[in-house]
């Protein structure tokens, strides 16, 4: 049984996918001791929820027309 290469399946990809690995685990130890993230859409991340609590934008003054 032959196996169909897919494109997304070669070592630039593979390398990618784990370094975004790394990152998202690096993220949750700055969170699990009380490390404040702003991420790269400026969502402002926090140990109390690990969720989005507020922009950058907002918390300057500017009003966010993104849903939330």
């Amino acid at each position: 049984m032959k196996h169909d290469h897919n494109a997304f399946e070669n070592q630039i990809f593979n390398h990618f996918r784990e370094r975004a690995k790394q990152i998202n685990r690096a993220i949750e130890l700055l969170l699990e001791h009380n490390y404040i993230v702003v991420d790269l859409e400026g969502q402002i991340l926090h140990k109390s929820n690990g969720k989005k609590t507020q922009t950058v934008q907002e918390q300057s003054g500017e009003v966010s027309t993104e849903n939330e």
